[in-house]
């Protein structure tokens, strides 16, 4: 039996996401998720499959606009080091760096539907 699932695109990369799942992601590029927020929405769904059996399949053009997939925020932190090393033959040059990406850990727990933009109040599971 097959959960229901969707495809969102986040920090410019598409993920297959399931409820009552934990999710690993980068943070996002432009901006770091506020420590604050214990709920996240994401508005953009590629596509959702909400029937068991696998025979509902809505696809957006490009995003759905009656689906958002809300998610909370468990974790967040940093994932293993990745070293760099440079170095130029014949020459005396040699350059080593690294870093370690940030992660945020979500927990995605319902689907929901709008029944208008307008109102973002007007949600229902």
């Amino acid at each position: 039996m097959l959960l229901p699932y969707g495809i969102l695109e986040m920090c410019g990369r598409q993920f297959w996401i399931e409820p009552t799942r934990y999710y690993d992601i980068l943070q996002f590029t432009n901006r770091s998720l506020p420590s604050m927020a214990k709920t996240i929405l994401f508005n953009k769904v590629l596509l959702l499959n909400e029937n068991k059996k696998g025979f509902d399949i809505k696809i957006g053009h490009p995003f759905l606009d009656d689906t958002i997939f809300r998610a909370k925020l468990v974790d967040q932190g940093l994932g293993s080091k990745v070293q760099i090393f440079k170095m130029k033959s014949k020459k005396k040059f040699r350059k080593r760096f690294g870093y370690r990406t940030q992660y945020a850990r979500l927990h995605f727990d319902s689907i929901l539907k709008i029944k208008s933009f307008k109102n973002y109040h007007l949600l229902t599971e």
